[in-house]
C-alpha cells in the first residue's frame, strides 16, 4: 500500500472518484491546469504515479478510504491528523445562506467536496476584476447634458414653431461628444483581457 501525502490525499479528495481508474481519469484530466505550478503539478504526478501503482483493491482499503473519512469528522481523530499539517495558518470568513449556496454550486461544478481546499485556490489563483468607471461616469454626464438641451429645444420649437441653426448644431456638437466618449470605453473594454 503506498504512502500518500497531505497533499497528494487533499488532490484526491477536491476530484474524488468513486474507482481507482476514475481516479486516474479525473487527474489525467485536471494535470493541464497545474502546468504553470511546478509545486501543485509534481503533487499531480506523484499522486497519479502511487494510484497507477494500486490495485482496486488497494484503493477502496484503508488507510486512504480511511483517512478521507477522518478529514470528514470531527473530534480527536481530526485533531490528531492536523497536529502534522504543513498548512498551520488558517483563515477564515462569514458569508449567507445564498453565498455559502453560491460556493457549493461551484464546488459542485468543479467535483470537490473540500471547500478549504476549494477557497484556499480560489484566493491564491482566483481573478480579481476592478473596474475603473470615471469613463462611464464621464458617458452619463455628458447623456444629461445631452439630454436636457434636447428638451430645452423641444419646448422651444413647440412654443415658437421653428428650430434654430444654433440648438441643432449644438446639439450634433453634444452628440459628437457621445460618440466620442463611448467609443474611448469600448476601446478600454477592448483591451480588457
Amino acid at each position: 500500500m503506498m504512502n500518500f501525502t497531505v497533499e497528494e490525499t487533499n488532490l484526491i479528495d477536491i476530484y474524488k472518484a468513486d474507482t481507482r481508474a476514475g481516479q486516474l481519469a479525473q487527474l489525467r484530466a485536471v494535470r493541464p491546469l497545474y502546468e504553470n505550478d511546478p509545486e501543485l503539478l509534481a503533487v499531480v504526478d506523484s499522486a497519479a504515479r502511487k494510484l497507477a501503482a494500486m490495485t482496486d483493491a488497494d484503493f477502496l482499503k484503508p488507510p486512504l478510504s480511511r483517512f478521507i473519512r477522518f478529514c470528514t469528522t470531527r473530534g480527536k481523530r481530526r485533531a490528531l491528523l492536523m497536529a502534522n499539517r504543513e498548512k498551520k495558518y488558517p483563515a477564515a470568513f462569514h458569508g449567507d445562506a445564498e453565498e455559502r449556496q453560491l460556493i457549493a454550486e461551484k464546488m459542485a461544478l468543479l467535483g470537490t467536496r473540500n471547500i478549504g481546499a476549494y477557497l484556499r485556490k480560489q484566493a491564491i489563483d482566483g481573478y480579481i476584476v476592478k473596474l475603473d468607471l470615471e469613463s462611464v461616469r464621464e458617458l452619463v454626464s455628458l447623456l444629461r447634458g445631452a439630454t436636457n438641451n434636447l428638451n430645452q429645444i423641444a419646448r422651444r420649437a413647440n412654443e415658437t414653431r421653428s428650430i434654430y441653426a444654433a440648438d441643432v448644431e449644438d446639439m450634433q456638437e453634444r452628440y459628437a461628444e457621445l460618440w466620442e466618449a463611448a467609443n474611448k470605453i469600448l476601446l478600454e473594454l477592448a483591451q480588457i483581457s
